[in-house]
């Protein structure tokens, strides 16, 4: 019902554009985008989108911004994106740029920010850095990296203004804000006050002759300088992955495998991982191939309390987490993202203690409840092994592209850990346990973390 519902709305706005101007073109577009969704045909859908950015007018535009919207596919949404970097039309064009700024679904400056970063012109450039005011982190954070991609250095002055802003804060967006300036003018600086008295010494060096960015030279001699790249090792971690995050979720598997023990894994003369005490009978490992002879501290789950408990009380008073573990069912610390006071810190480690091995792997399901939160922009996922429910492997691939799609715009950052060398056993399949973790860290802007220590 939903499917006919939406075919039925984009038609009715593609009849309700189509003038007198390539009206039939719209009509017969319209026609076989209505048919390809009844079918779900999205490679068809895909192509119709990518036909109306050829027509190359606003008109054909506002259609695309409803298929992009309407239809909660990351195959369509890339080809509503790449129709729109196809537009050309300096009307069309203008438009984009208008909504950019005012559109009031944010998805679409979103999506806009993206589009502009490949295009160019003045009131393109002037249009992104209007973007870096928008009340949406994500859109800022997406129009931060394309003026970044531009490296064009008037961008230099605006991006020190957000910095400013934002600082006492920090997270994300503070990150990218810094690689972005240091991008532009090879120089890094702790806080914006010292970015304004470096840029307004090198400013004036670009106007009397450009020189290379290597050249630049600090504000004031001997000032003291933090480079982004000491601030990230000072943030909390979590089986060494630096939280940089303002806003996070863990999401921690449970399930009975979790009670495995694993030795210590240490890379051999040739790079291989290997025991360093390997099980003294391999015929009595645990059904998830644990040595059960090994201490209760090498259990995984122990070994992801211990490392969670310790990232929780590290964490920045700014930081807003929550915590969901999942096996058979999903349990969530808290309903949303609260912030990391001593109360809450405790509190949570509290819980993360009292929290058992049980129960199969319902990853699907934990996923799914995740992206039900809204605010949160860094996900970290710890799993032992594939997806799995009712007594069968759950394909790992639907997952992948559940999430892919789900997170078409949002621009999570998934950070994935998992036990990489366990072994693979009737209810672990260490393959797809790596097709799903590494799929996801590397599709979603993150890294995958082999835990063996």
């Amino acid at each position: 019902m939903r499917k006919l519902f939406i075919a039925t709305a984009i038609v009715a706005v593609v009849f309700v554009l189509a003038g007198s101007l390539q009206a039939q073109d719209l009509k017969e577009l319209g026609k076989k985008l209505n048919a390809a969704m009844q079918q779900e045909d999205w490679s068809t859908v895909c192509s119709v989108t990518k036909e109306l950015g050829a027509l190359n007018t606003e008109k054909a535009v506002k259609i695309i911004f409803q298929i992009a919207l309407q239809i909660e596919r990351k195959d369509v949404y890339d080809a509503a994106k790449e129709a729109l970097e196809s537009i050309t039309d300096e009307e069309a064009l203008d438009f984009m740029c208008e909504q950019a700024r005012k559109n009031k679904t944010w998805e679409v400056r979103l999506m806009l920010a993206e589009v502009l970063s490949k295009k160019e012109g003045d009131n393109i450039f002037q249009t992104l850095l209007d973007m870096l005011k928008d009340k949406k982190d994500e859109v800022v954070r997406e129009a931060v990296l394309a003026l970044r991609t531009r490296g064009d250095h008037k961008a230099v002055d605006a991006l020190i203004e957000v910095l400013g802003k934002i600082e006492k804060g920090k997270g994300l967006l503070w990150v990218e804000v810094r690689r972005a300036l240091t991008a532009l003018t090879g120089a890094d600086y702790d806080t914006a006050e010292n970015w304004e008295g470096y840029w307004r010494i090198r400013k004036d060096e670009l106007k009397a002759g450009p020189k290379s960015p290597d050249t630049a030279k600090p504000a004031l001699k001997g000032e003291p300088r933090t480079s982004i790249d000491d601030e990230v090792k000072k943030a909390p971690k979590f089986f060494g992955q630096e939280v940089m995050s303002r806003k996070i979720l863990f999401v921690i598997d449970r399930s009975g495998s979790m009670q495995a023990r694993d030795p210590v894994y240490k890379k051999d003369e040739g790079g291989q991982l290997k025991p360093t005490t390997p099980p003294k009978d391999p015929k009595n490992l645990d059904p998830w191939g644990g040595d059960p002879t090994l201490p209760l501290d090498r259990a995984r789950i122990e070994r992801v309390k211990k490392e969670l408990c310790k990232c929780i009380a590290g964490m920045d008073p700014k930081t807003k987490f929550n915590v969901l573990y999942f096996s058979s069912n999903i349990a969530q610390w808290q309903k949303k993202l609260v912030y990391a006071n001593s109360q809450s810190k405790n509190s949570a480690i509290k819980w993360v203690k009292g929290l058992g091995p049980m129960g199969a792997t319902h990853t699907d399901e934990a996923l799914k409840k995740a992206f039900a939160d809204e605010e949160f922009d860094t996900l970290f996922l710890l799993s032992d092994g594939q997806p799995f429910r009712n007594s069968a492997m759950v394909p790992v691939d639907p997952i992948l592209e559940w999430v892919r799609n789900a997170n078409r715009q949002r621009k999570v950052k998934i950070f994935t850990f998992g036990f990489e060398n366990v072994r693979t056993t009737q209810s672990v399949n260490r393959e797809e346990m790596l097709k799903l973790l590494q799929g996801l860290a590397r599709e979603h802007n993150g890294k995958f973390t082999n835990i063996y220590w």
